[in-house]
Parts: structure tokens; sequence; C-alpha cells
């Protein structure tokens, strides 16, 4: 899931978008590089059930965009192929990618995001940057 497209971003023209872009990326390979750099299983497995709680728990936020990006690094297939899920951690990202699904230009999230009752955000770079990420817990 990494963020690109058929669009070319100049950093001239949309500074923001490229940051956006950036920032998606930088947050997807963290989490998945987090958990793939643990030498044993259980160390991995942790750290998986960890970053899936903070999935849960942003999509609870409104905060899709980073959700998305948790998201993405936790279906990577390298990580997928070191994890061994639960049902219960089936069922839950499954359920995050029917909100995620990108058929019909992402309905199901332009739904999500209309039925918000607080606003839903992105987080900036320029607040969170990728050297805020830590490399253990």
């Amino acid at each position: 899931y990494l963020v690109s497209g058929t669009y070319r971003y100049s950093t001239i023209t949309s500074p923001n978008m490229c940051s956006f872009v950036n920032h998606f990326n930088s947050v997807s390979f963290w989490a998945s590089s987090l958990i793939l750099r643990r030498d044993s299983k259980d160390d991995r497995q942790r750290v998986y059930r960890r970053l899936l709680a903070v999935m849960e728990h942003l999509i609870k936020l409104n905060n899709f965009s980073s959700a998305f990006a948790l998201f993405a690094a936790l279906c990577k297939t390298a990580v997928r192929r070191v994890v061994n899920l639960t049902n219960k951690q089936e069922k839950i990202l499954a359920n995050s990618q029917t909100l995620m699904d990108s058929s019909e230009s992402y309905k199901n999230l332009r739904s999500a995001f209309k039925i918000c009752d607080t606003p839903s955000y992105c987080l900036s770079r320029s607040l969170y940057g990728r050297s805020n990420f830590p490399d253990s817990w």
C-alpha cells in the first residue's frame, strides 16, 4: 500500500502532498521494520499485537490516515509470513480491510469520514517527524 500513483507530485507545486506521502510511507516502513527486526517469534507477535491495538485506537479516534499506514504495514507479505494471527486478530484485520477497501474510490472510508462526530485528521510530518518513531518499546 505504498502511497503513489500516476500523479507526479512536485515539492514545488504540492509540498504538502509530498510531505503527506512521505510521512505515510515512513510510518508504514517504520512499523513493518519494527516487527521484522525482532529476533524471536514471541517478540514479533508481541509487537504485532501492540501495533494492531494502536491501529484500532486510531480508527476509534478517527485518525484514518495513520491507521491506514499501520494497516499497510501489518498486511505486508513479509510481516504476515512471520506472525501467526489469532481468530480475533484476523477479525480485526478483516474489519479494517472492509473500512479501507479501495473499491469505489474508498467508499467505506469516505462514509466513515462523513459520520464522524469529531474532526478527522492526518498527522503532519512537521509535528511527527521520522526521528520521533522509537526503535523499540
